[in-house]
């Protein structure tokens, strides 16, 4: 306002001299110079103070603004009108000439995630030159809306659970999952946050009641299929087998890796087998079962907690019930404490987010030729007996079958092998507005496993490489990051 301060000090000389020439009544001349500068005098006089007016105005919105941002945040008390003066007193109080008595009127609407806070603001400012026509004040006036949203969270967490991850890094990973629950769960957030775990080993244990929505039933199913019916041929990887030792896992071909739910009844199951360790199933068992659209903490705790090793890297099954998991085609069939949920695709109030973990790169799917031996190393000796053996006695591997094979890092997206089952899984997760975080836990740098989770991240941001045991750093800055997207102002 430096260039108001001169014409101020002008204009006040001149009314000085205004009322020196009114005194002087006997000069008439005096008297006509003054009524020709009175109109003068109020035209320049009057225009700054509706200048100052203006400009008062402006730090008035800015305090306004500022006030409604601090009591909309969804972190503050209740005590907005406290809010809301404190941010005005503190703003008005470094602005020179505004007056600090105000007429304050604010609302507060207030929902399970959302807050909308509205606030108008007036007040009387002096003039400086307008009261020559008895104008003392100028009123002036401001308001300003604000809301903060929490979007509800859509979240699925998948876990690679394979052999390789035996030992500390299988410890470090259940506690650092634990610790991440809790950072979705906290506070208010849990009210709208659904949380999924899907641990992988060879493939994923869907649970039971996915499993029998799926897979052929008994009636429709070859059960305990002899060796040449199981071999690798026409029914591969089609074929409606069922085995009354198996555990929850369904044979998936290249038209499930996708966002529809499974035909009903109509894929086959996973026999119980291992593949390199023995005793860790290809199809993790029971505990290590998906959990899915919860905010059950305890439960999602436990959950993790329970998860035994498998054998192999299904992470392109892995990653694809992950989007399912996230998908309006399973609404209803997911359990959990959320009816409506998944949400559609694109829902102004949800943003939905993956995140893929792995030690190691994707593995072929594979089965045994004779699902009786269980080791797919087996020799196949006359009388069926299983190898149970060390591991370095399992001997070659003539009873395995590969039915999905892996593919390389060139295989384009929905190739029918499981690298580009995977690139399909991520695209279309990418395209269905899903964000996708990656970790890399103790791989090698440019690797086949890193090129794939730096490929389904959904930025560069959003792949985290993690070279020591330390994973619970890229959990909290994924937490960190999905907190800071779930609020909208």
């Amino acid at each position: 306002m430096w260039h108001i301060f001169p014409l101020e000090r002008a204009l006040r000389a001149l009314t000085r001299r205004f009322r020196q020439i009114a005194a002087e009544t006997q000069a008439n001349i005096a008297i006509i110079t003054a009524l020709s500068i009175m109109p003068i005098m109020i035209l320049i006089g009057g225009s700054v103070d509706f200048t100052r007016a203006a400009l008062h105005r402006a730090e008035l919105q800015a305090a306004i603004d500022s006030a409604v941002l601090a009591a909309s945040n969804l972190t503050s008390n209740d005590r907005f009108d406290d809010i809301i003066e404190d941010y005005l007193d503190a703003n008005l109080a470094s602005a020179k000439g505004l007056p600090k008595d105000y007429q304050l009127t604010s609302t507060t609407e207030t929902s399970l995630n959302s807050r909308t806070v509205t606030v108008e603001v007036a007040m009387d400012l002096p003039t400086y030159f307008l009261g020559l026509v008895n104008l003392e004040t100028l009123p002036i006036s401001a308001s300003a809306t604000a809301t903060e949203s929490r979007l509800n969270i859509e979240l699925a967490l998948v876990l690679d659970i394979s052999s390789s991850m035996n030992g500390a890094k299988f410890t470090n990973l259940k506690d650092s999952a634990k610790v991440f629950v809790d950072h979705m769960l906290s506070g208010d957030a849990a009210d709208s946050t659904s949380l999924s775990i899907i641990p992988f080993g060879g493939t994923v244990n869907v649970g039971r009641n996915l499993f029998l929505a799926s897979a052929a039933t008994p009636t429709l199913a070859n059960t305990d299929p002899a060796e040449a019916d199981y071999d690798i041929g026409t029914n591969v990887p089609n074929g409606r087998f069922r085995f009354t030792d198996g555990d929850f896992c369904l044979e998936h071909m290249s038209g499930d890796f996708n966002q529809d739910r499974i035909p009903i009844n109509s894929r086959g199951q996973v026999p119980h087998f291992w593949r390199w360790w023995n005793f860790h199933p290809w199809c993790p068992g029971e505990p290590s079962s998906i959990l899915l659209n919860t905010n059950d903490a305890p439960n999602l705790k436990n959950k993790i907690d329970a998860l035994v090793l498998s054998d192999g890297t299904g992470m392109d099954i892995g990653a694809m019930w992950g989007l399912k998991a996230l998908s309006p085609d399973l609404r209803g069939e997911t359990g959990g404490e959320f009816g409506d949920r998944p949400a559609t695709f694109g829902a102004d109030d949800t943003i939905k987010f993956m995140v893929v973990m792995t030690d190691g790169a994707i593995t072929s799917q594979n089965r045994p030729e004779d699902y009786t031996l269980f080791n797919v190393h087996t020799n196949r000796p006359n009388n069926r007996t299983p190898n149970v053996g060390a591991r370095s006695n399992q001997g070659n591997r003539r009873n395995m079958q590969t039915i999905i094979p892996r593919g390389n890092a060139g295989s384009a997206a929905g190739t029918s092998n499981a690298i580009g089952h995977f690139k399909q899984v991520c695209d279309i997760a990418q395209d269905n507005g899903i964000v996708i975080y990656t970790i890399g836990f103790r791989i090698s740098r440019n690797s086949l496993p890193e090129q794939m989770l730096k490929y389904c991240a959904s930025d560069p941001t959003k792949y985290f490489l993690v070279d020591d045991f330390d994973i619970q750093s890229a959990f909290d800055a994924i937490a960190a990051s999905v907190n800071a997207l779930r609020v909208v102002q």
